[in-house]
């Protein structure tokens, strides 16, 4: 996505990295989410790559409950 196309999102918003991503860095994924998109809340799954769901999938989950409230 370009950073207008994530500048446009309105609406509360979590994303999930892996921390051992093999498709791109984590840590310069969120420096970008940090500078474009700041409101949008951010966790790097420790121990996963781009396989979050599987591999850590009973911390994704908690990330995405406390996200939901």
């Amino acid at each position: 996505m370009s950073d207008e196309d994530l500048q446009r999102i309105d609406l509360p918003t979590l994303v999930k990295i892996g921390e051992n991503e093999v498709i791109y860095s984590a840590q310069k994924a969120m420096q970008r989410l940090d500078t474009v998109a700041p409101a949008f809340e951010k966790a790097i799954i420790p121990d996963a790559s781009h396989g979050v769901m599987i591999s850590q999938k009973d911390l994704a989950n908690r990330k995405i409950l406390d996200f939901l409230g």
